[in-house]
């Protein structure tokens, strides 16, 4: 609670779930599964719905030159949502991976809105297929 903004604990507070999401030791804060960082891996902890929110990502990402952000996740219009949408507004290339999102419903109008308004929004096999044509050789 001493990280977070007093308005984003306000509203958390109002449907009960201040100090349950959104901080370490909560959880789904620790990684899943298999899924952990590895020796050079750069971890970034985020305390709100944006990995770039109050955190160092923006310019971690422009030091080692990187234009292009790929955002999956849980949540994908809240916390998925706020992370695309803030690497877009930070000047990167924003591009959700559709089916690696999840949600209750309801996504394939955002991700169209998306893929309009704010970067790409397509499958990872679309992704794969787009890295494989473009990624020098």
């Amino acid at each position: 609670p001493d990280i977070i903004h007093p308005r984003f604990a306000e509203q958390l507070n109002s449907f009960g779930r201040l100090g349950k999401v959104c901080q370490s030791g909560t959880p789904g804060a620790d990684y899943w599964g298999p899924v952990a960082l590895e020796a050079g891996d750069i971890e970034v902890v985020k305390h709100t719905y944006s990995a770039f929110r109050n955190t160092n990502l923006a310019e971690t990402l422009r030091s080692l030159g990187i234009e292009t952000v790929l955002v999956c996740g849980l949540t994908t219009q809240t916390c998925v949502d706020s992370t695309a949408r803030e690497a877009f507004f930070e000047g990167f290339h924003a591009i959700l991976a559709t089916d690696a999102c999840g949600d209750s419903g309801g996504t394939e109008d955002y991700f169209a809105r998306f893929n309009r308004l704010f970067g790409s929004a397509t499958s990872v096999e679309g992704i794969a297929t787009a890295l494989k044509t473009t990624a020098p050789v």
